[in-house]
C-alpha cells in the first residue's frame, strides 16, 4: 500500500481543505513545530483506511479529530497496490452523544468496492491483507508505538508474522490436498461402479449384435419386395371400393330426386297476387288525384286565422260590456262622496286653526300670570323696572284646556284627511280601471270595423273546417292505398323468391347428377314440368347403379382378403427375424418397416455400444491406477501439514531471521553496546556485551535503549517480510515512523538515516516524522507543516 495523495478537511488542526501529493516521495519527512499537525498527517492515513485514529487510546473514539468549532471532518485517501488506484474517503460527524462514521466509500476505478464504514472496514482489511492493530506495528508506527512489537506477548507475535508472512497458505494448501484425496477417493468409486455397468461388454457380445444386424438388413430387402406386391393389392381394392362408392352416391342423388308439393301452387298464387297489385295500384293514382283537388280547394278559401281573430274580438267585447256599466255606475256614484269628504276636512282644518289660536293666547296669558304671581308689592318690576304698588290677580288652568282642545281638533283634520285620500285613492282607482276597459273596448271596436257580422264569420271557419277534414280523409285513404299496393308487391317477391328457392332446391337435386356424368335431362322455363320429367328419369336410372355398385363391393372384397394375406406373410418374417409386432394398433407395411429399420438400428447401436464399452473399460482402467497413485500422495501431504508444529516452525525460523538483522541494526545504534535473541519461549531477550554478553528481558531497557530496539525490529521487519512472506501475503510497500529520533546521537542517527534510505532505494516508501533537523535535512522530499491562526498548511519542498 503506497499512499498516492490525502485530503483532509476539517481534521484536527486542518480546517481548510489540504491536499498532500505524495507523488514520487520515495523517501520524505514531515517536519514542523510542536502541534503543528505532523503526526495528525499519519493519522489522517489511518482513518481514511480503518476509520480509527492510533493515538487514541479507543479505535471508536473519534471525536477529537473533528477540528475545533467544525461539524464534521472529511479525509479522502488515494493510494497503490499493484498499480491499482483506489480511493479510500471517510466522513465524521457530530451528533448528540458524540460522533458517527457511517459515512464510508471506498473505490477502484468507476467500480465501488465498498458503501458504508462496516463494507469499508471489511474491504481494507482483505485488501491490504492487515486489520488495524497490525497496521500500527508494522507500516505506521506512531508516537509511542514503537515497542508494541518488541514487547507483545509470543501469540501475538506470532499472530500478526502469520498474517504478514500468509501463512495460512499452508493451510489452504492442506485443506487443498484433502479435497483431492477425497474427491480422487470419489473418482475411484465412480470409476469402479462405471467398470461394472460395463463387465457386459466382450467380444462375444460383439459377435452375436453383429449378427443380429447382418439378419435385420435381410429382413428390410424382404419387406421392400412385399410393399410393391401389397401396394398394388391395396390400390386395387381402393379403386374398387371407390368405384361402389361412387356408384351408391349416385344411387344416393337418384333416388333424392323428388317434387315438393307445395311447388305446383305457387304459379297460380303469383298471378293472383298480380291482379291484387293492379287493383291497388288503381285505388291509389284515385286516391293521389281527389287528394290534389280537396288541396287546390282549400288553398282557394280564406284563411282561418284572421278570422278566428275577429270572432274572439267579438267574444271579449260581450264579455266587457257588464264591467263598463258596472264602473260607470261606480264613478258616477264616487262624485258625492268625494265632494262630502273634503267639505268635512275644510270644516276639521278651520276648528283646528281656531284651537291652535286659542291655545296660543292662553299661553301668552299663562306667562303673565306667571310672571304677575312673581311680583312683589314695593319692588320694581324685571320687565318695565317701575315699582309695583299692588299685585294683580292671578288666573290659573286655561292654558291646559287650550292645549287639549287643540290636540283634539288636530286628530279629527288627521283622520278626515286619511278619510279623503282612502276616498280619492278608491275614486282614482274606479277611474283609472274604467279609463282602461273604455280603451281596450276602443281597440277591439277598431279590429271589427268592417269585419262581417259573428254568424256570417262562424259560417266560415265551418266551411274551411270541413273542408280540411275531408282532406285529411283523404290523406288516410291514399295512406292506406299506398300500404296495400306495397303489401300486394311484397307478396309477389316473396313467391318470387319462394320459385327461386325452388329452382336451386331442384338444381341441387339435378347438379350431382350431372358431375356424375350421366345424360341429365335440361331446365326448361316451366320450373313444375322440367322437376316432373327429372323426377322420372331418375326413377328409371336407379337400378342399373345399384348392381354396379354391388359388383364393384365384391372385387374390393377379394383384393382387400388378398391384401392381408400378403401382410401376414411379411409380420410372420418380422417375428421369425426377431422385430416385435404388437397386435393393437394393426400393423400396416409402415409400422413393420419402422419396426424392422428401429430393431437394425438397435442392433447396430448395440454393435457400437459393446466396442465403446471396450475401449472405455480398457481407460478407465489404466486412469484408476493413476488416481490410486494421486490420492495417496494427496493423502500424506495432508496429513503432514495437518501438525501446528509446522506453522510454528516456521514462524520461529521468520523471527530468528528478523532477530539477526534486527540484532545488527542495534549493535550499530548503540555502539556495539547491544544485540537481540529469541529465548527458548519466543520471548525477546537483549544481549549486552559491554556486561559479559549478560541476557536479560527488553524490558529492562531505558526509554531511548528501547527506541532503538524497537526500531531495529521495525527496519527489519520492512527489510525481510517481502522475502520471508509467501506469495499473496500482505505487501509492505510503505513504513511511516512517527518521532523518537531525538534520542539517539550523531553516530546512531547516521546509521537510522542510512537504514532509511536503504529502505527508500528499494522501491519501498519511507516517511519519517521528526523534530532532528539533521536527520530531516538529508530526506529528498520535506513537507513543511505550519500550523496557522485558523489552519495547518503543508508545503512539500523537493531537495
Amino acid at each position: 500500500m503506497r499512499p498516492v495523495r490525502l485530503i483532509v478537511e476539517g481534521f484536527t488542526a486542518f480546517r481548510d481543505r489540504t491536499e498532500i501529493d505524495f507523488t514520487d516521495a520515495d523517501y520524505f519527512v514531515l517536519v514542523g513545530p510542536t502541534g503543528s499537525g505532523k503526526s495528525s498527517v499519519l493519522d489522517a492515513i489511518c482513518f481514511a483506511l480503518y476509520g480509527s485514529v492510533p493515538r487514541y487510546d479507543d479505535d471508536r473514539l473519534v471525536v477529537p479529530a473533528i477540528t475545533q468549532g467544525a461539524n464534521e471532518a472529511r479525509v479522502s485517501l488515494t493510494f497503490d497496490i499493484d498499480g491499482d488506484e483506489y480511493l479510500a474517503t471517510r466522513v465524521v460527524r457530530r451528533t448528540k452523544t458524540g460522533a458517527t462514521t457511517k459515512e464510508a466509500r471506498l473505490e477502484r476505478g468507476s467500480d465501488v468496492l465498498a458503501g458504508d464504514a462496516r463494507e469499508m472496514n471489511a474491504a481494507v482489511a482483505e485488501l491490504i491483507g492487515l486489520p488495524f492493530r497490525h497496521f500500527t506495528q508494522c507500516v505506521v508506527l506512531p508516537q509511542g508505538e514503537f515497542a508494541r512489537f518488541l514487547h507483545d506477548t509470543p501469540s501475538d507475535r506470532q499472530a500478526l508474522l502469520v498474517r504478514l508472512l500468509d501463512l495460512g497458505v499452508y493451510d489452504r494448501m492442506r485443506q487443498a490436498a484433502g479435497a483431492r484425496a477425497k474427491e480422487g477417493a470419489n473418482t475411484i468409486a465412480l470409476d469402479q461402479q462405471r467398470l461394472d455397468g460395463l463387465a457386459g461388454c466382450t467380444p462375444e457380445a460383439e459377435r452375436d449384435a453383429r449378427a443380429a444386424v447382418t439378419a435385420l438388413k435381410q429382413l428390410r430387402a424382404q419387406l421392400e419386395k412385399g410393399e410393391a406386391e401389397l401396394d398394388a393389392l391395396e390400390k386395387a381394392a381402393g379403386t374398387a371400393a371407390q368405384d361402389a362408392a361412387a356408384a351408391l352416391d349416385t344411387v344416393r342423388h337418384l333416388e333424392a330426386v323428388k317434387v315438393p308439393a307445395g311447388v305446383r301452387t305457387l304459379g297460380e298464387q303469383r298471378a293472383a297476387a298480380v291482379t291484387e297489385l293492379e287493383q291497388a295500384t288503381r285505388r291509389r293514382e284515385q286516391t293521389e288525384k281527389d287528394l290534389t283537388r280537396q288541396g287546390e280547394a282549400i288553398d282557394r278559401l280564406a284563411d282561418p286565422a284572421p278570422l278566428h281573430v275577429r270572432v274572439e274580438a267579438y267574444n271579449q267585447l260581450d264579455e266587457l260590456r257588464p264591467r263598463l256599466a258596472q264602473l260607470e255606475a261606480a264613478a258616477r256614484d264616487a262624485l258625492p262622496t268625494l265632494d262630502a269628504a273634503r267639505a268635512e276636512l275644510e270644516a276639521a282644518t278651520h276648528s283646528r286653526q281656531h284651537a291652535e289660536m286659542e291655545y296660543d293666547a292662553a299661553v301668552e296669558e299663562t306667562v303673565a300670570t306667571q310672571l304677575a304671581a312673581a311680583l312683589v308689592e314695593g319692588e320694581p318690576c324685571p320687565v318695565c323696572e317701575q315699582v309695583v304698588t299692588k299685585k294683580p290677580r292671578v288666573r290659573l288652568g286655561d292654558k291646559e284646556r287650550a292645549r287639549k282642545a287643540r290636540d283634539v281638533a288636530r286628530k279629527k283634520e288627521d283622520a278626515l284627511r286619511a278619510k279623503l285620500d282612502d276616498v280619492v285613492k278608491r275614486a282614482g282607482g274606479i277611474t283609472a280601471n274604467l279609463d282602461a276597459l273604455q280603451e281596450q273596448c276602443s281597440a277591439l271596436r277598431a279590429k271589427l270595423a268592417g269585419a262581417p257580422p259573428l254568424h256570417a264569420l262562424e259560417e266560415q271557419i265551418a266551411q274551411i273546417g270541413a273542408a280540411r277534414a275531408r282532406h285529411k280523409e283523404l290523406q288516410l285513404a291514399a295512406k292506406q292505398a299506398t300500404i296495400a299496393e306495397r303489401d300486394a308487391r311484397a307478396e309477389i317477391d316473396g313467391i318470387d323468391r319462394k320459385l327461386a328457392d325452388a329452382r336451386k332446391q331442384c338444381e341441387r337435386q339435378r347438379d350431382p347428377l350431372v358431375r356424375a356424368g350421366l345424360e341429365v335431362p335440361g331446365m326448361g322455363t316451366d320450373l313444375v314440368a322440367s322437376w316432373v320429367e327429372l323426377a322420372t328419369w331418375a326413377a328409371a336410372q336407379s337400378p342399373g347403379h345399384k348392381q354396379r355398385a354391388a359388383e364393384q363391393e365384391q372385387r374390393a372384397a377379394e383384393q382387400s382378403a388378398a391384401a392381408r394375406e400378403a401382410l401376414q406373410q411379411l409380420m410372420e418374417l418380422c417375428e421369425h427375424a426377431g422385430v416385435v409386432v404388437p397386435a393393437r394398433p394393426a400393423p400396416t407395411i409402415g409400422s413393420l418397416r419402422e419396426r424392422a429399420a428401429a430393431a437394425e438400428q438397435a442392433a447396430s447401436a448395440e454393435v457400437e455400444r459393446v466396442v465403446t464399452g471396450m475401449r472405455e473399460a480398457a481407460v478407465i482402467a489404466a486412469r484408476l491406477a493413476a488416481v490410486h497413485e494421486q490420492v495417496e500422495v494427496a493423502g500424506e501431504l495432508a496429513r503432514l501439514l495437518h501438525s501446528n508444529r509446522f506453522e510454528q516452525w516456521i514462524v520461529n525460523e521468520a523471527l530468528e531471521i528478523l532477530v539477526e538483522g534486527a540484532s545488527g541494526t542495534l549493535e550499530q545504534l548503540s555502539n556495539g553496546q547491544y544485540a537481540l535473541r529469541v529465548d527458548d519461549h519466543n520471548e525477546f531477550e537483549v544481549i549486552d556485551h559491554r556486561n559479559a554478553d549478560e541476557r536479560r528481558p527488553v524490558k529492562t531497557l531505558s526509554g531511548g535503549e528501547t527506541f532503538q530496539a524497537a526500531l531495529a525490529l521495525a527496519l527489519a521487519l520492512a527489510d525481510h517480510v517481502g522475502s520471508l512472506a509467501a506469495d499473496g501475503a500482505a505487501k509492505l510497500d510503505a513504513i511511516f515512523l512517527d518521532e523518537g529520533f531525538g534520542t539517539l546521537d550523531a553516530e546512531s542517527l547516521d546509521t537510522v538515516a542510512a537504514t532509511l534510505e536503504t529502505l527508500g532505494r528499494d522501491g519501498r516508501m519511507v516517511g519519517i516524522v521528526t523534530h532532528v533537523r539533521d536527520l530531516a535535512e538529508r530526506v529528498p522530499v520535506r513537507y513543511e507543516v505550519v500550523k496557522g491562526p485558523r489552519t495547518a498548511v503543508v508545503t512539500r519542498v523537493d531537495a
